[in-house]
C-alpha cells in the first residue's frame, strides 16, 4: 500500500515537473558523479560536457568548495539564476533550486526554463521605463507650452487695456496688428498640437484649394518678424521670377510649415542674427512645378559642422515644444511627397530645405464679381462667427441672410431657390451639417455648399463643394466666394 502511494506521488512530482518545463538532477561529492533527466541536457547544446553543465546550474566553477561556503544558495536552499548562450548568440534562462544534504554528501537540484518570464519582465520594465519618459516628457511639455500660449497671451491682454485709453488712431491700429499676429502665432501653435494625435494615428489629411503663394510667403515672413520684435533679426525673401503666383494645393499646410522653420529659425538665433528664405522651381513636368523652400539662418548663437542632421526627428524631440514644429513640420512635407533636409552651416548657421509637388494655376486671378452673385446663405449657429462673416460680406457690399437654425435655412431654400447663389456652412464634426447638405443635393438643388471650420474633419468633402478653414480673413472668404470652380446656381 505505500510502495503503490509512493509510486503515485511519484508521478504526479513527475507530472508537475512536465508542467513547469522542469528537470531533476543530483551531484554527488564522494563519488564525483552528476546524473540528471533528459530536461536538464535539453537545455543545453548537444556537446557541452557534464561538468559544465553543472557549473552552470550551480553557477560556480569552486565546485567542491561549496560545502565549505555556508553562504552558497546550495546551503540555504535557495534558486540560482543562470543565463546560457547557444551557438546561434540566442540567450536562455534557468532557474534552479538547489539543497545541499550534509548527511549524504550531495546536492540534489530542480531547473526550469524560465526564458519566457525573464524577457516577459524585462518587455514589462522597459515598457515601464518608456511610460515614465513618456509621461516625464509630456508633463514637461505641457509645462512649456502653457508658458509659450501665456505670454503671448498676456501681450494681448496688456495691448487691448491700453489700446482702450488711447486716442490716437495710428497707435491703435498698431496695437491691433500686433494683438493679430499674436493671436496667429498661438494659433499655428495650437494646430501643430492638435497634428499630433493625428500623425501618430495616420489620420493627418491634405485638403487642396487654390492658393496665392506669393501672398502665403509675404505672410508667414511677416508673421515671423512681428514675433522678433527688439531682437537685431534681419529677414530677406527671394522668389524665382518664373515661378508662378497661384497654384492648386494644400497653402494651409505649407504654411504652417513655413511658419514652423522660420519660427525655429528665429529662436535659435537668440537676440540677433539674418534669416534668408529661397524659393525657387527645380523642375516642371506640364502643369506641375516641383517647389523648392530653403530657410537659412546665420549668426546670433546658431552654429556647428556642416553635418546633415535628421530632421523632424531623435534631434528633434515632438514633445520639446522648440521643436514641436518640426516634428510636425516633416510629417507634412512627407504626406505631400516632399523631402526635408537639414545642416549646420560651416558659417555658423543651419539651413533646412524642403520641396513639394505643386499644380501651378498661372499669375491671373480668374475671379467673377459678387455683384453677379444671388444671396448669400450663412448657417452658423455661433453668434461670434456669424457675426463676423456678416461683417466681412456687408464691407464687400455682397448680399447675405444669416440662418442660425438649419430646418429654417432648408425651408428657406425650398421657398425661394432662385434667391441664392452660394451657401457657407458652419462645420462641427456633426452628422447634422453633412445631412443638411446631403438632404439639399437630394432636393435637387445645385447650389454650391461651402464649409467653414476649426478642423474639418472628412477626408471626402462630398456633399460640400468646397471649404474654409478658419479663422479667415475677409480677403480669403471672399476669394473662396468668388472661386469659379463652384458650380454655381442660376439666379432669376
Amino acid at each position: 500500500m505505500a510502495e503503490n502511494e509512493l509510486k503515485i506521488e511519484n508521478e504526479r512530482y513527475k507530472m508537475a515537473l512536465n508542467a513547469a518545463s522542469g528537470g531533476v538532477w543530483e551531484y554527488d561529492f564522494a563519488k564525483k558523479r552528476f546524473i540528471y533527466d533528459e530536461r536538464i541536457k535539453s537545455f543545453f547544446d548537444e556537446e557541452t560536457p557534464d561538468f559544465e553543465m553543472l557549473e552552470t546550474l550551480l553557477g560556480t566553477c569552486d565546485i567542491g568548495g561549496i560545502s565549505k561556503n555556508i553562504r552558497h544558495p546550495a546551503n540555504k536552499g535557495e534558486a540560482i539564476l543562470t543565463e546560457i548562450e547557444d551557438k546561434e548568440g540566442n540567450k536562455k534562462y534557468i532557474s534552479s533550486y538547489i539543497q545541499f544534504t550534509p548527511e549524504n554528501n550531495k546536492i540534489v537540484g530542480v531547473s526550469f526554463d524560465v526564458t519566457q518570464d525573464i524577457e516577459l519582465e524585462n518587455s514589462l520594465y522597459e515598457a515601464k521605463e518608456k511610460a515614465e519618459e513618456a509621461s516625464r516628457q509630456k508633463s514637461e511639455f505641457l509645462a512649456n507650452i502653457s508658458r509659450k500660449i501665456r505670454a503671448p497671451l498676456g501681450a494681448i491682454a496688456n495691448m487691448i487695456k491700453a489700446a482702450k485709453g488711447e486716442d490716437d488712431l495710428a497707435k491703435i491700429k498698431s496695437s491691433l496688428d500686433r494683438i493679430n499676429n499674436l493671436a496667429s502665432q498661438i494659433l499655428n501653435l495650437t494646430n501643430d498640437v492638435l497634428d499630433i494625435s493625428k500623425i501618430e494615428t495616420g489620420k493627418l489629411s491634405l485638403i487642396n484649394h487654390e492658393f496665392d503663394l506669393s501672398k502665403l510667403v509675404f505672410e508667414a515672413v511677416e508673421i515671423t518678424k512681428s514675433c522678433a520684435l527688439g531682437k537685431n533679426l534681419s529677414f530677406s525673401c527671394e522668389m524665382e521670377k518664373d515661378i508662378p503666383r497661384y497654384f492648386y494645393g494644400d497653402g494651409f499646410r505649407i504654411n504652417q510649415v513655413l511658419l514652423n522653420i522660420l519660427n525655429y529659425a528665429k529662436n535659435i538665433l537668440g537676440e540677433s542674427g539674418e534669416i534668408n528664405l529661397k524659393i525657387w522651381a527645380e523642375g516642371r513636368r506640364e502643369y506641375y512645378f516641383d517647389i523648392n523652400f530653403e530657410i537659412s539662418a546665420a549668426g546670433g548663437a546658431a552654429g556647428g559642422s556642416s553635418a546633415v542632421f535628421p530632421f523632424g526627428q531623435g534631434l528633434f524631440n515632438k514633445y520639446c515644444i522648440d521643436d514641436l514644429g518640426l516634428f510636425i513640420s516633416k510629417h507634412i512635407i512627407e504626406a505631400m511627397g516632399g523631402k526635408v533636409t537639414a545642416k549646420c552651416a560651416q558659417n555658423g548657421g543651419i539651413a533646412v530645405t524642403f520641396n513639394v509637388l505643386l499644380k501651378g494655376l498661372g499669375n491671373c486671378e480668374t475671379k467673377s464679381s459678387p455683384d453677379t452673385f444671388g444671396y448669400i446663405m450663412v448657417v452658423e449657429d455661433s453668434i461670434i462667427d456669424r457675426e463676423t462673416i456678416c461683417g466681412y460680406l456687408s464691407q464687400e457690399k455682397i448680399k447675405y441672410i444669416c440662418f442660425e437654425n438649419i430646418n429654417e435655412a432648408y425651408d428657406t431654400l425650398v421657398r425661394n431657390p432662385q434667391e441664392f447663389s452660394l451657401i457657407l456652412m458652419g462645420y462641427y464634426m456633426k452628422n447634422d451639417e453633412e445631412s443638411f447638405a446631403k438632404k439639399i443635393r437630394e432636393a435637387g438643388f445645385s447650389i454650391p455648399i461651402i464649409a467653414m471650420g476649426w478642423d474639418l474633419g472628412f477626408e471626402n468633402p462630398i456633399p460640400f463643394d468646397g471649404f474654409i478653414k478658419k479663422p479667415f480673413t475677409k480677403e480669403e472668404l471672399v476669394e473662396k466666394i468668388k472661386n469659379p470652380a463652384l458650380p454655381r446656381q442660376k439666379t432669376g
